[in-house]
């Protein structure tokens, strides 16, 4: 074990993460099984909530590494499939296929006004590959 793993064994403050992770899981499960239970746009609305707060979070490490993702896009590109899914469920008519489809063509127009930037393909590519991921 190198010094770094090490160190971070003995760590005091993994007992305080471990608390607290397990207090959360107390509190928020209860939570989220009731709203999954009370109808299905809670679900869609909680689905939605955890998939901006993932991808927002994605694309901080994303910037973080010296990437510029377009993370308004990038968002609305996350969430159309799982609105797709939800209107799926009442028309039964398959919308998730083109919500993705037009993942590209919509995150390239958005993408061109910043063109001429560094790393502006990098930029576009990661804001798709978040989205979708």
């Amino acid at each position: 074990m190198d010094s770094a793993n090490a160190a971070s064994a003995v760590s005091p403050r993994k007992a305080s993460s471990l608390k607290q992770r397990i207090l959360s899981a107390v509190v928020l499960a209860p939570l989220v099984v009731g709203l999954v239970w009370w109808s299905l746009w809670t679900l869609v609305a909680l689905v939605t909530v955890a998939t901006v707060i993932a991808t927002v979070e994605l694309y901080g490490a994303f910037a973080h590494g010296g990437y510029r993702a377009q993370t308004r896009v990038g968002v609305l590109l996350a969430i159309a499939p799982v609105l797709a899914a939800a209107l799926e469920a009442l028309t039964d008519t398959s919308l998730i296929l083109p919500a993705l489809i037009l993942a590209v063509p919509v995150s390239l127009v958005a993408a061109l006004n910043r063109h001429a930037e560094q790393g502006a393909l990098a930029g576009w590519a990661l804001t798709v590959v978040g989205a979708l991921y």
